[in-house]
């Protein structure tokens, strides 16, 4: 056993390996250091070596052992061996450096080390040669040694590799008491499909975040690599890299890029979504990472969330769907919910998001997760098809996230569906509901009619809201034409185009009575499946025929409603009831049989 010599702590154990010709000196890793102090592995154990490197330290080879594995215990000498140092000197006419010779002779090319296959000395210290990159930093070129990064570990002073970045942060800063600084990170992927993360921090991240872009292929040698830290990076490599101001990242030229591949995706469908958070939870984590792909079929509006530092964050929800009818609701972030304007309609692409148990099923999109939206990849292509010819009627949604228990982005202000009474469409007469202030509840209605009359629209303010202190929520206040111009009274603004929102009106009935409805922009979007400004650029262009197959496609359909209920006042001093639809969802008929059936029965047994 060697005793640590720093305040580190690290138990370190050296040993002697003997394969019954030949024996030499290794050093067991930290982590097999405690399957030594276990007892696990002690004198007479035969191991097999999984994962090993071989250094050359003051003229002599030195096995790293990372990780073995026990084949059998007290296990008596065999053999005669010898000193594998001695057998090289005698060899190599007294030379100890096998290595300098080799550089005489022609380089041999690179061969991937067979971990976990049991090797003699020699062979070990053959692959190992193989395995040594030549060169690194500013020189690079196709015919230099590159190392694969599935063979990254601490133990391995030089190497190179040659990668292309899949996923790249923005760059973060931080300030506690005493320290500040800033960071970013990227994840590498290689010719073999293997990934490890790399980060730079402080003077390392300002110089060389606006040197790494993502999708680009780089050479990437002196720096450090660490065991990588699982509460952060969930990528499979046990290691991560960590670039500082002696590291060398070098942007291969295009002809050099070959064999390494694009972004990979294991892309998970929505509808197993549940299965994939279980394993997570069997493992004993309480979130995991999830690519997925789906069409953006509702949008919330921003909020603001506190945070743990006593600060704000802006949080968008919004809902996609995919081509197993099933629903999720994604979360974004900070800028990455400031800078998002895609349309509903839109194929979204998901890499690395974050997947939780919160609300039954849900995903958040951070700094780390890469998006794009309508890849050009076969299976956005084939999810627009499917979209076109089916998935828009938006029917008989498998929602895995609950869907009345979300906050913004549901438009019931983040209340839950207890809140929501149930009630027929008869009670806002018999109880009059709503005449003494506002109530909530929550019924199943068909539409059966849409108010025309008017356009079913308003040029909203596309500005800041003034009153807003953290400048992020949208104005929204209807706009005055002025000539070809549009000019808000609010935020004194001047805007060349507006930003249509919705006032829908139309008419709902149960089996018990009907009703006017009002839905506003994010309902009305959910019932009509498009756009304001959409429908608004159809008359625009004549498209009379497009504009009003969108009314008659929604006509008729069954919803789930979340109405306010508020008393409201006319010219002639008339008090009505007005309702409004804060939230709405197509109809379950499966659930909503299992529903009925359970109140028969509960009505039966009064």
């Amino acid at each position: 056993k060697i005793h640590p010599t720093n305040n580190t702590g690290k138990k370190r154990c050296r040993v002697v390996l003997s394969d019954s010709q030949y024996f030499t000196t290794a050093l067991l890793s930290t982590q097999m250091a405690d399957e030594f102090e276990n007892g696990n592995i002690n004198v007479g154990t035969i191991v097999q070596l999984d994962n090993y490197v071989c250094n050359e330290v003051q003229g002599k080879k030195i096995i790293i052992i990372i990780t073995c594995s026990r084949i059998s215990n007290n296990i008596p000498k065999i053999g005669n061996p010898q000193n594998i140092d001695n057998v090289l000197i005698d060899n190599n006419g007294g030379n100890n450096n096998m290595y300098q010779q080799q550089q005489q002779q022609q380089q041999p090319q690179y061969q991937q080390q067979n971990i976990g296959q049991p090797q003699s000395f020699m062979q070990m210290q053959q692959n190992q040669q193989q395995q040594t990159p030549m060169g690194g930093g500013n020189n690079n070129n196709n015919n230099e040694q590159i190392f694969p990064v599935a063979n990254l570990n601490p133990y391995q002073s030089v190497w190179q590799i040659k990668v292309r970045v899949t996923k790249k942060s923005q760059l973060r800063t931080w300030e506690r008491p005493g320290s500040q600084g800033c960071l970013f990170n990227v994840d590498l992927l290689d010719e073999n499909g293997d990934e490890i993360r790399a980060t730079a921090f402080g003077d390392a991240a300002r110089t060389f975040y606006d040197v790494i872009h993502q999708g680009s292929v780089y050479y990437i040698s002196k720096a450090k690599v660490k065991v990588a830290n699982k509460q952060f990076n969930k990528l499979k490599h046990p290691y991560e890299i960590n670039l500082d101001e002696n590291s060398m990242v070098q942007q291969c030229s295009p002809n050099e890029e070959g064999g390494i591949p694009q972004i990979t995706f294991e892309i998970t469908p929505i509808m197993k979504l549940p299965d994939l958070l279980k394993q997570y939870e069997s493992n004993g984590t309480k979130y995991g990472l999830v690519d997925l792909i789906g069409i953006i079929f509702e949008v919330g509006n921003v909020e603001m969330i506190d945070t743990k530092y006593k600060s704000q964050i802006p949080k968008l929800s919004i809902w996609i769907i995919d081509d197993s009818n099933s629903a999720v609701q994604v979360a974004l972030w900070g800028k990455r919910c400031e800078d998002f304007n895609a349309q509903l309609g839109t194929v979204f692409l998901l890499k690395g998001a974050k997947i939780s148990g919160w609300n039954g099923v849900s995903i958040s999109v951070n700094d780390d997760t890469f998006t794009e939206f309508n890849p050009d990849r076969k299976e956005s292509h084939k999810l627009l098809g499917w979209w076109t010819n089916s998935g828009s009627n938006l029917q008989n949604i498998n929602y895995v996230t609950n869907k009345f228990e979300k906050g913004a982005g549901g438009g019931a202000g983040g209340t839950k569906s207890s809140d929501y009474k149930p009630k027929m469409l008869d009670q806002v007469l018999s109880e009059q509901i709503g005449m003494n202030g506002k109530e909530k509840f929550k019924t199943t209605a068909l539409i059966t009619f849409f108010r025309q009359n008017k356009k079913p629209w308003y040029p909203a303010c596309p500005g800041i809201d003034p009153n807003d202190p953290k400048g992020l929520r949208a104005c929204n206040k209807k706009l005055q034409e002025d000539g070809d111009q549009y000019i808000c009274e609010k935020c004194n603004g001047t805007f060349p185009q507006p930003n249509y929102r919705y006032v829908l009106s139309f008419r709902a009935s149960d089996h018990t009575g009907e009703h006017w409805m009002t839905a506003f922009d994010e309902s009305a979007n959910r019932i009509l499946g498009y756009s304001a400004t959409t429908l608004s650029n159809w008359l625009d262009e004549d498209n009379n025929a497009a504009f009003q197959a969108v009314f008659e496609k929604a006509n008729h359909r069954h919803y789930n409603f979340g109405i306010v209920a508020d008393v409201q006042s006319y010219n002639d001093n008339t008090d009505n009831v007005k309702l409004t639809a804060q939230w709405c969802e197509p109809v379950n008929y499966a659930k909503h049989s299992v529903d009925l059936i359970n109140k028969i029965e509960q009505y039966e047994n009064l």
